[in-house]
């Protein structure tokens, strides 16, 4: 009987010894966890911290060509277009290469869309789509 006793007794010494076996491999697994995610954190400050500031006009129209119609003189003088935008800008369309397609028009790239046409329009789109952002708030909104 004395034993049987000893016997029941190392088994379940092993079973607390695995169990803290155990226990130690997941502590270590989170603290390992807890280090990467400490290191991806200070790799993205340090990322955040030498990202460049751009600066964009609150006239700038991401419709219209470089030195377009939309551009006053100023500012395609500040672009060294010089003050005829438009010849210059007809100087450029005589120059760009063959195959090139010519300017976008506004009502062919451009698109209103609702939330239920979300999924069709952006995620299934062949091609990269530009969300503005007032749409980016009001898709989030009304989630």
């Amino acid at each position: 009987m004395r034993m049987l006793n000893i016997l029941v007794a190392d088994e379940e010494d092993e079973e607390l010894d695995k169990q803290r076996e155990e226990e130690a491999r997941a502590a270590y697994e989170e603290e390992q966890a807890r280090l990467k995610l400490r290191e991806e954190m200070e790799a993205k400050q340090v990322a955040e911290a030498n990202m460049k500031e751009i600066k964009v006009d609150a006239g700038f129209d991401p419709t219209q060509p470089a030195g377009g119609a939309g551009m006053d003189a100023a500012a395609a003088a500040g672009l060294g277009l010089g003050g005829a935008a438009g010849a210059d800008n007809a100087a450029a369309a005589a120059a760009k290469p063959p195959g090139m397609p010519g300017p976008a028009k506004k009502e062919d790239v451009v698109f209103d869309i609702t939330t239920d046409q979300i999924q069709d329009i952006i995620m299934e789109s062949p091609v990269p789509v530009l969300l503005d952002a007032r749409c980016l708030c009001r898709l989030v909104r009304s989630l």
